[in-house]
């Protein structure tokens, strides 16, 4: 995943922790938004689903589906 370049782990480290403590990035949700937003990416993928179905793959989009019934009772 790091393309053509190397970086030290110890610098790959703290890049990694800043990264992930930058709020524009990331945000902590409650278990209620973090259900409610699990809710509106699946009906995202949904939406995507009905409205490619005409170019991906039929196996691609029942396995999307699929995965959609799996996931729907625990998102996480």
């Amino acid at each position: 995943g790091l393309g053509p370049c190397a970086v030290a782990y110890a610098q790959y480290v703290l890049d990694v922790l800043k990264h992930l403590q930058d709020e524009a990035i990331y945000q902590d949700l409650s278990a209620d938004g973090a259900a409610a937003e699990a809710k509106i990416s699946a009906q995202l993928i949904r939406h995507w689903c009905q409205d490619y179905e005409h170019v991906v793959d039929d196996g691609m989009i029942k396995y999307i589906r699929t995965q959609l019934k799996k996931t729907a009772n625990d998102p996480f």
